[in-house]
């Protein structure tokens, strides 16, 4: 192997001519599984951590004042009606990439935090532009993180969210 090439660091990887035994074999499958633990714990903790973390002032400046503004009409008319399910909103978007997935979870993620701090501040510089009530924006925090979780079953690896990077930075 040259040293011209990208990955000249890499040890080469070298197989019995007759393949590898079975005890082989399954040691190797045992290591997988237990660094698939291992990561799937980690990647638990660091969830867990990002979420008992302060939203940053940063970033809740830069949002708008209202949850309508971030979701855009439709999306807010789907999560704020009486009968809400989170399929149907998920299908009225297009998830055909993860850049349209990372911008629904965004704004998502935006609203919520947008109704946390409505619920939280009774400022009357952050009107709503409607009159719902404390348990209304409750409940639709409550679908919106629905929403977050279906997003995160549904795509398991998809890249972090703008308040996510936020907070890590």
């Amino acid at each position: 192997m040259s040293r011209q090439d990208d990955k000249w660091g890499l040890p080469t990887i070298r197989v019995p001519p007759n393949g590898l035994s079975d005890a082989y074999r399954k040691w190797l499958q045992n290591q997988k599984e237990l660094v698939a633990q291992v990561l799937k714990a980690a990647m638990a903790i660091n969830a867990n951590i990002l979420m008992e973390m302060e939203v940053p002032k940063s970033y809740t400046e830069s949002l708008p004042k209202n949850g309508k503004s971030t979701l855009g009409d439709s999306m807010y008319k789907l999560i704020t009606d009486d009968y809400f399910d989170p399929e149907e909103l998920l299908r009225s978007v297009d998830l055909s990439d993860e850049h349209n997935i990372v911008d629904l979870k965004n704004q998502v993620k935006a609203s919520v935090v947008i109704w946390q701090k409505k619920m939280t501040h009774k400022d009357s510089k952050l009107s709503w532009g409607h009159n719902f009530s404390h348990e209304k924006r409750g409940i639709f925090e409550g679908r919106a993180e629905n929403v977050l979780l279906l997003i995160k079953h549904r795509f398991p690896s998809i890249a972090q969210s703008a308040l996510d990077i936020s907070k890590i930075q």
